[in-house]
């Protein structure tokens, strides 16, 4: 399915260590203790899901043919996520996502091939969580538009995956069980539903309605960052949120 063919990609560090590691914890808050086993004889020793959110982004340079699995890009103008326009060999992070859930679910797969479904399964449900990993065709999901944050220079993309994040002090352990004291459990209960393609369609709306426009200058100001940040928060809940939920559903 996931032909070793190296292509052009519009990924970059997702979410960076920080982000993954948040969503990894606030998953693991909400795991089942049947899931919580069965994770636990997937990963090798000492392994927890925060190490596996960031497994995929330390090797990929290693492994340049899974890039694409990390994110979709739809033409500019179009608001939802078609299969056949935007991933039609399979190769994106949506499909991605659903492939990763049916091995991990399968009785008779190898259990190395479990162990790279968890990992991958960990870091993309929190890529599809960053608005800009569905992002535009035309600017390659923000990695080819220059923006300044605090006199850094980094892509668009750059800044929505860590330069706005690390502005905010505190580990991930930290902010995880902040952002998850924070959370109502109404909000957490509705969460629980959709599939990777209408999560999809959330980050997409997001990336329409506040990642851009940008000013002029591409300059970030303040309050682009105080306008961001509450979104970046409500990503990594629903991210880690509904990966207890993927994770619970699948390893009964």
């Amino acid at each position: 399915m996931f032909g070793a063919v190296l292509i052009a990609s519009s990924f970059d560090f997702a979410w960076g260590s920080k982000g993954h590691q948040i969503v990894a914890y606030i998953a693991e808050a909400h795991l089942t203790d049947t899931a919580r086993e069965k994770i636990k004889a997937i990963l090798p020793k000492n392994g927890t899901l925060a190490k596996a959110s960031i497994w995929p982004d330390e090797i990929r340079k290693a492994l340049p043919q899974m890039n694409p699995l990390h994110y979709v890009d739809v033409p500019r103008g179009e608001s939802t996520y078609d299969r056949e326009r935007d991933c039609p060999q399979r190769n994106c992070i949506v499909e991605a996502i659903n492939w990763y859930l049916n091995l991990l679910k399968a009785n008779d797969s190898p259990l190395a091939e479990k162990e790279l479904a968890l990992d991958y399964l960990v870091h993309l449900v929190g890529d599809l969580h960053q608005p800009l990993h569905v992002g535009f065709l035309d600017d390659m999901g923000g990695t080819k538009i220059k923006v300044t944050l605090e006199g850094k220079a980094q892509t668009l993309h750059e800044l929505w995956d860590t330069g706005i994040l690390q502005t905010e002090p505190g580990s991930a352990r930290a902010i995880a069980k902040r952002l998850d004291e924070e959370c109502s459990p109404d909000d957490r209960v509705a969460w629980q539903a959709g599939t990777p393609a209408d999560w999809a369609n959330e980050s997409l709306a997001l990336t329409i309605g506040y990642v851009y426009p940008l000013p002029e200058s591409h300059e970030i100001s303040t309050e682009y960052v105080q306008r961001t940040l509450p979104i970046l928060h409500k990503q990594l809940e629903q991210a880690g949120v509904r990966l207890a939920w993927l994770l619970n559903s699948t390893l009964k």
